[in-house]
């Protein structure tokens, strides 16, 4: 499989810790407000087992029971704003990969058919050069001038074909190009 280069930009890293530990903290305060309500809610359990007491103080106790609710409830709204952001993040993200991920397979589309091209070219120029030789044997008097202008037209076509390859070697790796490398190191041989 192809591996692409994976370049992480900064700033774009600095955002994404700064808002991962934004949703810590948050996560953090609500399991804090759940607890002081629970804590809340186990004073108002002991207070009311004891008859003694006024109710003012029950009173009291169930106040700060519902502020504390409130709280909880505050808390849980941040945190669900929080994972609705979250989510649109994480749709855009998955956006942008299947961009990329497209842009890979025209990538790849482009260069298969480049390579097409130029295998192809190969094989006519090979064809070509085969063609020339059998009639160099056929006629071996008569074709020495005309093989002189075939070898210039072959070495003319090698020559625009050694500058496209010397140009795809940056471009794709060694194992892609070693067929059409070995096809041209052939042809120089016949020539």
């Amino acid at each position: 499989m192809e591996q692409i280069p994976v370049s992480i930009n900064p700033d774009s890293l600095k955002r994404f810790t700064k808002h991962l530990c934004l949703i810590a903290k948050k996560h953090s305060d609500r399991e804090k407000a759940h607890q002081e309500m629970t804590d809340q809610l186990s004073r108002i359990k002991t207070i009311s087992t004891h008859n003694k007491l006024a109710k003012t103080t029950l009173k009291n106790e169930i106040k700060k029971l519902e502020s504390k609710i409130e709280v909880v409830l505050q808390k849980e709204a941040e945190l669900h704003k929080a994972g609705k952001i979250d989510r649109m993040m994480i749709s855009l993200l998955k956006a942008k990969i299947e961009e990329l991920e497209q842009g890979k397979a025209n990538a790849r589309n482009k260069r298969d058919s480049e390579l097409s091209s130029i295998n192809r070219a190969l094989a006519s120029l090979q064809k070509r050069q085969n063609r020339a030789l059998n009639s160099k044997r056929l006629n071996e008097v008569k074709s020495k001038p005309l093989s002189e202008d075939i070898k210039d037209q072959i070495r003319k076509r090698m020559q625009e074909l050694e500058s496209r390859y010397a140009l795809m070697q940056g471009k794709y790796s060694p194992e892609q190009l070693t067929s059409i490398g070995s096809r041209i190191s052939n042809l120089k041989k016949m020539l």
